[in-house]
């Protein structure tokens, strides 16, 4: 479902679209092109963007370490800086899916819903955009309040989310079609040493041949753990165990194969609906809480609730036509 195309970084000069033409002969008009030109050949469907704020869309009183924008649609510049202004389409989707995995990877995201955007992302997409018409992920990291994140967390930062983007092409790319791949035991997790744990922590998993699955337990101890785990995740596998290694043979892809193949997708694309509606119903809670505390109106609470209401019914839509393309790649013959 997703691939990381290209990383791309450049200067954000609130002066430059005022100074410097995007056609112009200039140095940095010149490597802005060359920089888009790299970016057009990428062809990417969404843009991370990921930059620091200027008190334009955060205060003093309200500035996150990290934040991330969930929303339909943005707009920018929200400053003073001379250039077009830009309506921006932001990925829903995708900010929700890097949302998700952050909070389960530790990266408490502030979630903004309603925002525009400053100058640090909007003279980058001015310049190696045509007109900013690729939907766009808004991620912001507090530059200016104290206390600032590390370096260290900021590159950690940057490895999540290139992690939730992998995730989605993972979750169904385990899912190629009479081959095997070490992504069809992703969801297969391991009851161990008195936690769970995913089945990569406790065994090397590898694909010897185009038709069998190796899993090398590490703790010989819990061969028969992870041998139930499989069972269990009823991803249509059936173990052949030998000591520490268990064996996975992929089965030939007949009908009852494919029928099995897109039952898993199907367990896939619940359990995507299942942390949809998960956040839906925090946010819903969160809602309540904030009316009753009198911080929020009535009025407003049912204004927000309906946009909770439309951004869930949009993502479920997503989800649901993600596993269609799939499904119906599963059953061609």
């Amino acid at each position: 479902m997703a691939e990381l195309v290209a990383g791309i970084g450049v200067p954000h000069s609130p002066h430059y679209p005022a100074q410097i033409a995007k056609d112009a002969p200039h140095e940095t008009a010149r490597l802005f092109r060359e920089v888009k030109a790299h970016l057009d050949a990428a062809r990417p469907d969404a843009i991370v963007v990921i930059a620091n704020d200027h008190f334009n869309t955060f205060f003093l009183n309200n500035f996150p370490t990290f934040a991330i924008g969930v929303a339909e649609a943005t707009f920018g510049p929200n400053d003073q800086t001379k250039m077009p202004s830009y309506d921006i389409k932001v990925h829903a989707a995708l900010a929700e899916h890097v949302r998700r995995v952050g909070i389960r990877d530790g990266f408490d995201f502030s979630v903004v819903q309603e925002f525009g955007i400053d100058h640090a992302m909007t003279v980058p997409l001015h310049y190696l955009t045509d007109g900013i018409p690729t939907p766009v992920v808004p991620i912001w990291v507090n530059t200016f309040v104290k206390p600032l994140p590390t370096a260290q967390r900021c590159y950690a930062l940057g490895r999540m989310v290139r992690g939730a983007i992998d995730t989605l092409k993972k979750e169904f790319g385990g899912l190629r079609t009479g081959r095997a791949s070490i992504h069809l035991l992703d969801p297969v997790v391991v009851s161990i040493y008195g936690a769970r744990m995913p089945i990569h922590q406790v065994a090397t998993v590898s694909t010897p041949d185009a038709r069998t699955i190796s899993v090398q337990v590490w703790d010989r101890g819990q061969v028969t753990a992870v041998e139930k785990a499989i069972r269990e995740a009823n991803l249509g596998l059936n173990p052949v165990t030998d000591g520490a290694l268990i064996r996975l043979p992929i089965p030939a892809l007949n009908a009852e194969r494919r029928q099995e193949l897109v039952k898993v997708a199907h367990k896939y694309t619940e359990h995507a609906r299942v942390a949809v509606r998960n956040v839906r119903r925090e946010g819903m809670e969160l809602l309540k809480k904030h009316e009753k505390d009198g911080d929020m109106s009535q009025d407003e609470h049912h204004k927000n609730s309906a946009k909770v209401q439309e951004l869930t019914d949009k993502l479920i839509k997503e989800i649901e036509k993600a596993l269609v393309g799939k499904e119906a790649e599963i059953k061609q013959v």
